[in-house]
């Protein structure tokens, strides 16, 4: 079964981590935690598969995630 997790951190440090059934619920808390505006700020939607990944691949599915966040907040600046 596969779940969706809201990332939620601020300057690079995860401040809390919290499922949902589907992505578009986790979109709306999103959308919802980003009006805070903070500096800084930010949160991502990512699926929470409960299979034996291996910490690497997560991992690296994380950074990946991570620069696509980056690249879209360069081309809104």
């Amino acid at each position: 079964m596969n779940t969706v997790l809201l990332v939620t951190f601020l300057a690079g440090s995860v401040l809390s981590e919290a499922p949902f059934p589907n992505m578009d619920e986790c979109s709306s808390a999103r959308a919802e935690v980003l009006l805070q505006k903070g500096p800084g700020l930010n949160a991502i939607c990512v699926y929470d598969r409960e299979s034996k990944m291996k910490p690497n691949v997560l991992f690296k599915n994380f950074l990946d995630a991570i620069e696509k966040m980056n690249k879209c907040e360069e081309k809104e600046e």
